[in-house]
């Protein structure tokens, strides 16, 4: 796995963004969804996409801190770019939408399980947790 704590340098992040050779680039709430864009333009192809995930909801600016605004606001003016954007919840999208984000190719993807076909298993029954119990 590569270790972008070590990029000091836009020529280190070019350098990695490549060895990766990534089959897609997907960045994750606002900061990395530009470093991700980043990462995208060092490509030597456009043919990756490139995907936003926004899970939060954002009914205002407000609450937020001038750094997530700046991300906020840099997000909101290049929200046509990404090939897809993420989101968690319906409310979400449309407050995002609201906020002027550009939603054309934006999906509604929901956060969690469905624990109709998950459900937890007990001690016994799940030889991991078998396993794993401490032996006195």
């Amino acid at each position: 796995m590569a270790d972008f704590r070590s990029c000091k340098e836009p020529s280190a992040w070019t350098r990695l963004a490549r060895a990766c050779n990534p089959d897609v680039v997907q960045g994750w709430l606002y900061h990395g969804n530009l470093g991700a864009t980043l990462a995208r333009a060092a490509l030597a192809t456009a043919n990756v996409p490139l995907i936003w995930g926004n899970p939060q909801s954002l009914s205002t600016l407000q609450g937020e801190n001038l750094f997530a605004r700046i991300g906020i606001i840099l997000n909101r003016s290049g929200s046509g770019h990404p090939d897809r954007l993420l989101f968690n919840s319906r409310t979400s999208l449309a407050q995002h939408r609201e906020m002027g984000f550009r939603t054309v190719r934006a999906e509604y993807l929901p956060n969690g399980f469905q624990t109709q076909n998950f459900t937890a298993q007990s001690r016994s029954a799940c030889p991991m947790a078998r396993r794993m119990e401490y032996r006195r």
